[in-house]
């Protein structure tokens, strides 16, 4: 085993790396999710950091915002589909003499 103390240092701080993996929840301001670009500029480390510090950890932003607006566009269309069928309900079924 390797003595302690060996090897290359950690580049980044490790306050930074806390930041860019908290920021990954909450959406940007003015963009629908994160890109690596938006997350390097608002985090103040590098694309390359970013883009290491999310394969690192697995987080996949526009995967999790996606999820998230598809069961929100997913609950919009149920509750047209039940208000669809509430009218339909309510109204009067007319026979035709066929």
């Amino acid at each position: 085993m390797d003595a302690p103390g060996r090897g290359r240092k950690p580049f980044l701080d490790p306050s930074r790396v806390e930041t860019v993996i908290a920021r990954v929840n909450r959406l940007p301001k003015g963009h629908a999710r994160w890109s690596v670009r938006t997350m390097a500029e608002k985090s103040g480390v590098s694309r390359s950091s970013v883009s290491r510090i999310w394969r690192a950890n697995d987080l996949k932003p526009k995967r999790y915002v996606w999820k998230a607006e598809g069961k929100a566009i997913l609950g919009k269309i149920r509750r047209a589909r039940q208000k669809l069928a509430e009218e339909f309900l309510e109204k009067p079924v007319l026979k035709t003499g066929h």
